[in-house]
Formats: C-alpha cells, sequence, structure tokens
C-alpha cells in the first residue's frame, strides 16, 4: 500500500505508480484541505489516492479543492474520478490552465503530434472539468498555497508555495537534470527555453526554504531541503540547460542535423539511457537549436 508521506506539518506527499516511475500527489491540510494533482489515472484514485487518505482518517469529500500543477496526464489524470466521487471538492486553475482543464484531450493531441513517429498515441478520451476558481499569479489557494506562474516545461505550469512551511511545490517546473528513470525525457523536458530560465531565476526570489517536486529528479531525487540545498537545485537547472546548449552545437557541428539524431547524441554524451520514445528529449532539443540561431544555420 501507499502512504502519504509526512513532509512537513499539515504537508504531505504520496508516490502514485505511474509506469516504472512515481508521480506526486500532495495533501495540504487546513480549515480547507488541498489536494495538488490527481495521479495518473482513475484506477490510481481508486487504489492509491482514496486508500492513503483513508489511513490518514480523510475522505476524499473531505477535502476543499484540487488543483493541478500543470494539465500534463500523470498529473491530473485523477481528475474526472475524484470531481464525480466528491462532487463537492472545487477545481481551482491559473487562468492559463482554464482552457486545457476544460479540453484536455485537444491539448495532448498537440504535443504528441509534433513529432510523428517518436511520440505515443494520445488516448480516445480525457474528461474535461470547468474549474470553479480562476486563479492569478500570486493568489493564495486555502490561505496556505501561493500561486506561482513558472512556464517553461509548459504555458500552464505553477509552483506552489506553502506559506507556512516555506516549501515550493514544484511539479515539473524545475528539473535538474532530468528525471531518474527511462519513461522520462532524459534531460530536463521544456518546450519554451527562455520561460523555462526566467522561471528558474523568479524560483530563486520567492523565499524558498525548501523544494519539493513531482518526481525524482537527477541528482537530487524530489527533494532539496534548506536554503542552501535549494539553491544549489536551482544552480544546477540551469547549468544543465547551459550544458544541453553546448552538445546541441557540438552535434551539429559533427554534422548531426536530424533532430532526433542530435537527441541521442545529447543523451550518449550524458551517458543517460534513451527513453522508449524521444519527443519530449526532442522539444528539449529543438529549444536549444532555436536559442543557437545563427551558430546551427
Amino acid at each position: 500500500m501507499h502512504h502519504f508521506e509526512r513532509i512537513f506539518p499539515g504537508l504531505y506527499m504520496l508516490k502514485v505508480p505511474f509506469s516504472t516511475i512515481w508521480s506526486a500527489v500532495f495533501l495540504v491540510g487546513g480549515d480547507q484541505p488541498v489536494l495538488v494533482d490527481s495521479g495518473p489515472s482513475s484506477e490510481a484514485v481508486d487504489n492509491c489516492i482514496i486508500p492513503a487518505l483513508q489511513e490518514l482518517g480523510l475522505r476524499l469529500d473531505d477535502i476543499s479543492w484540487l488543483i493541478n500543477t500543470h494539465a500534463h496526464g500523470d498529473h491530473m489524470g485523477g481528475n474526472d474520478r475524484i470531481l464525480r466521487l466528491a462532487p463537492s471538492i472545487k477545481l481551482a486553475a491559473i487562468e492559463e490552465a482554464r482552457d486545457k482543464m476544460i479540453n484536455p484531450l485537444k491539448y495532448n493531441v498537440l504535443t504528441r503530434s509534433r513529432y510523428p513517429g517518436f511520440s505515443p498515441t494520445p488516448p480516445k478520451e480525457i474528461p474535461g472539468h470547468v474549474p470553479e476558481l480562476i486563479l492569478k499569479d500570486g493568489d493564495v489557494l486555502a490561505g496556505r498555497l501561493k500561486i506561482i506562474h513558472t512556464p517553461g516545461h509548459d504555458t500552464e505550469c505553477i509552483c506552489l508555495l506553502d506559506l507556512k512551511s516555506k516549501t515550493l511545490l514544484t511539479g515539473d517546473s524545475l528539473q535538474a537534470f532530468g528525471m531518474i528513470g527511462v519513461d522520462g525525457a532524459g534531460l530536463a523536458f521544456y518546450k519554451d527555453l527562455p520561460a523555462y530560465l526566467k522561471s528558474i531565476k523568479l524560483a530563486e526570489s520567492v523565499g524558498a526554504e525548501n523544494i519539493v517536486a513531482s518526481h525524482d529528479y537527477r541528482p537530487f531525487g524530489y527533494s532539496a531541503l534548506g536554503s542552501d540545498a535549494v539553491a544549489v537545485y536551482l544552480k544546477t537547472s540551469t547549468i544543465a540547460c547551459e550544458i544541453y546548449g553546448i552538445l546541441v552545437r557540438n552535434a551539429v557541428r559533427h554534422g548531426i542535423h536530424e533532430l532526433n539524431k542530435i537527441a541521442e547524441y545529447v543523451l550518449d554524451q550524458l551517458a543517460v539511457e534513451p527513453p522508449p520514445l524521444l519527443f519530449m528529449t526532442m522539444y528539449t532539443v529543438e529549444e536549444h537549436i532555436r536559442k543557437a540561431g545563427a551558430l546551427i544555420e
């Protein structure tokens, strides 16, 4: 059985199985309890989230709010099941995520159609829901969670700063050297490099004393506890981008021009096992090709 792990008073993390890795669901206590993310599927809700809540003496309808760090399937795949089982739970979303919450399948298809042949087949259905509360950058949810818009991995990504523990729940917004496990991209995965770098800078300014991410990221795992560890985590995330850029330019100088081959070269130079499908890696590499501009040409 999977359990909610107490991170700080009133802040818990559940590692929900997702393929060969896991994706976090956070429980934030208080007068208005919040679930942050919902796991990858209805089955994860039934078999993992609900039993883990019961172990804490909670039912699903004890939760007041559901909010997602972003609209990718491993983070919001359980939304529909949760909201159907407990209609009293209110869905909150930053304004940049509103359309994706309503029609997540549309955006899933767009993401996976960018690189045909290197992407998984989109699911046939991802039910959407209209958020009951639209938040803006800087708003506070349930008196405890400050919303920080951190695009880059995707346009709607947020971090949530727990004002009580000064812990930044980063979702997939800050990835160091990328997810540990072959079901990741092999690299940090972002669709917009300039936005990702700005989000790292923003994270440096919010006063976080701890970082807790939604997956294990190389080489830190899922957390950086203490201000010094946070500073190293964020600096490492920037350095990773710089190294990727150097390797992409090296690939082109070696006469490699196909995007998938550049992605394979970068992974090989980093001694990282390639994922079964390269689409996420290719997003990151293409951002560096775009940034290099004239050098690549």
